[in-house]
This record gives structure tokens, sequence and C-alpha cells, in this order.
């Protein structure tokens, strides 16, 4: 059963992207930010969970961005946890990460 949030076709800017699928196939990386991509103030953003639980059942290697370094990344972990995202702290960066491409 395809999942609509994660097949959904969405405008960045003018051009068009087509299913995380997709985006999953053709890098080996993905990178999100996590304030406003993820969630923001009031929690999880509409789709996220289920994204990053497809990311998680995947394998498919991907890392949250965040320029909130007053906050370690077990801090995050948790607070994600707390808006039903399951981002391993190992997941999380403020700094350069080194993704191994």
């Amino acid at each position: 059963m395809t999942n609509p949030g994660l097949e959904s076709r969405r405008l960045l800017g003018k051009k068009r992207f087509s299913s995380v699928g997709s985006l999953m196939r053709k890098y080996p990386v993905l990178l999100f930010d996590a304030y406003g991509v993820l969630v923001d103030k009031t929690g999880a953003l509409a789709g996220a969970p289920e994204l990053i639980a497809h990311l998680n059942a995947s394998a498919k290697p991907y890392y949250v961005l965040t320029n909130s370094a007053s906050r370690l990344p077990a801090t995050m972990s948790a607070g994600f946890k707390a808006f039903g995202l399951d981002i391993p702290a190992g997941r999380i960066s403020y700094t350069d990460i080194d993704v191994g491409i």
C-alpha cells in the first residue's frame, strides 16, 4: 500500500520533484533541516513521522541538521521522539558532518 504522505508531489520554488522514494533512489544520503521541514514549535509537521519511520525501516542514511547548537543531539532526539519522530542522536548535527560520500 502506498503512503500518500510519502508519495505526494510538492512544489519547491518552480521546480517539481517526485516522490521521496525517487529522492531515496537518486541520492546516497538525505539531509533535512529540522525546523520548518520536520517540526515547528507545535510539533511534527504533517507526514514527518511517516517519513522518518520509512527512512528508519529502509536503513537509508539520513541526517537532520539544525542550528540549535545550545542543545545536545541526545536532548534533541528526545524532543523529536516526544513529537513522534524516532530520530537517533547520531543522525542529528549542528556542525560539519561526515556522511561518507
